[in-house]
């Protein structure tokens, strides 16, 4: 019997391509860094928050945590390899989230972009109050101002006008946008509404902090006030939510609404080309 090797190629370069496509059509996002870490690993638990964003064939870390030490530590862990992730995003200026960055630069040999506004940029942090961006030697600082498109799924929004000048990052999934946050300090329902502004619709996922940390009855009772008028998304949360504040959340939304986000979780999302075509970026 003869071997019809055309078709033969044929399908594995259709099998391939399929492959390539499906890969293509899916992001994950993975906590590198938060107070909690999945059990029985060698992952570190400790203050500070970074996650690292898989979309498009490239990665990109949003925020660095608090010791770098730490960062490295779980970047090991997790085979995360410095010299792969394209960019950087540091929602803003707080140590617990930029601490990380120089360790980061250190172990590169090659040029990282960070993406941050004016303020963060200019933040001093630590016993001495050194500039965040002070000495590294392989970083080109990018300012956000307004929205930036990083990929054909990945977009940064530009940072929430109040006292911490805060920026997020938006994932365009087939179910709708992704919030992407550090800690909102200035409130989630800016942060949520910033989304619908540009997009139309308001996030069906939130992936960060709430800052619900120590927060008194009326700021966790606004934030569950915002959460619910705005669709009620999945939360995944960790850092500055604490376990009280999960707590009032699952209270509030239940149990399979609000999910841990611990050093470690990877949150899975399919994507749509239709989605990040038919936008208003």
């Amino acid at each position: 019997m003869r071997r019809n090797t055309s078709e033969a190629v044929r399908f594995q370069i259709g099998f391939s391509i399929q492959s390539l496509m499906t890969h293509f059509m899916k992001a994950t996002i993975l906590c590198l860094y938060d107070e909690g870490a999945v059990e029985g690993t060698p992952l570190i638990g400790a203050r500070g928050f970074s996650l690292l964003i898989n979309v498009d064939g490239e990665q990109t870390m949003f925020d660095t945590g608090l010791r770098g030490r730490y960062l490295m530590n779980n970047m090991k862990v997790l085979k995360v390899v410095p010299e792969k992730i394209k960019r950087v995003i540091i929602s803003h200026g707080h140590s617990d989230h930029v601490g990380g960055l120089r360790k980061l630069n250190d172990s590169r040999t090659e040029y990282l972009k960070v993406f941050s506004d004016q303020k963060t940029f200019e933040t001093r942090t630590g016993i001495r109050g050194s500039p965040v961006f002070k000495g590294l030697t392989k970083i080109a600082h990018e300012h956000v101002e307004g929205w930036v498109r990083l990929s054909e799924h990945l977009y940064i929004a530009p940072p929430i006008s109040g006292e911490h000048s805060e920026c997020s990052a938006v994932l365009l999934t087939k179910r709708g946008p992704v919030l992407i946050c550090g800690c909102c300090h200035d409130g989630i329902g800016q942060c949520m509404d910033q989304v619908e502004d540009m997009l139309g619709r308001q996030p069906t996922s939130i992936v960060g902090g709430l800052h619900l940390s120590g927060s008194g009855h009326q700021r966790i009772g606004r934030t569950l006030e915002d959460l619910e008028s705005r669709g009620s998304p999945h939360i995944y949360t960790g850092h500055c939510t604490e376990p009280n504040g999960m707590t009032k959340l699952r209270t509030r939304f239940g149990l399979r609404a609000v999910s841990d986000l611990y050093a470690g979780t990877e949150i899975r999302f399919d994507l749509s080309h239709e989605n990040s075509k038919n936008n208003g970026l």
